[in-house]
């Protein structure tokens, strides 16, 4: 039975079925190839580690309006680039009553799903067009 992540804390986001949404990876690596795709993830990267500081001073400062926001282009981001958990991860934020309380809770598990996520996606990409 497949694991429902898209609502505010049905279950615990570890137990989304996998990091990378392989399906994606092939059709953004077929559309644009290798070489480009590898410069995309890295300008990604960049972005996503920024987001994830705003949502870190957006819960400092308890500002719920910048956390969901910035939650919100999260989800668009790595949703792009099939990063399934950290996408899930985003939309519990957004999703949730107090944002910034929920970015606030999240922040050390979004780091680390991120971490793995942007370590994995190159090796992956590169495996799939081999």
């Amino acid at each position: 039975m497949p694991v429902h992540v898209e609502t505010y804390r049905d279950e615990p986001i570890s137990f989304a079925p996998a990091l990378l949404d392989e399906v994606i990876l092939r059709e953004l690596l077929d559309e644009v190839g290798l070489p480009l795709f590898m410069n995309f993830v890295a300008r990604m990267s960049a972005s996503a580690l920024d987001h994830q500081a705003r949502l870190a001073q957006a819960a400092q400062e308890n500002d719920h309006a910048s956390a969901r926001l910035t939650a919100h282009a999260l989800i668009g981001l790595l949703g792009h680039f099939g990063l399934k958990r950290a996408t899930a991860l985003a939309r519990r934020i957004e999703k949730a009553p107090e944002p910034a309380r929920e970015a606030g809770l999240a922040l050390a598990e979004m780091e680390q799903i991120l971490s793995d996520s942007l370590k994995l996606l190159p090796l992956r990409a590169s495996r799939i067009v081999a």
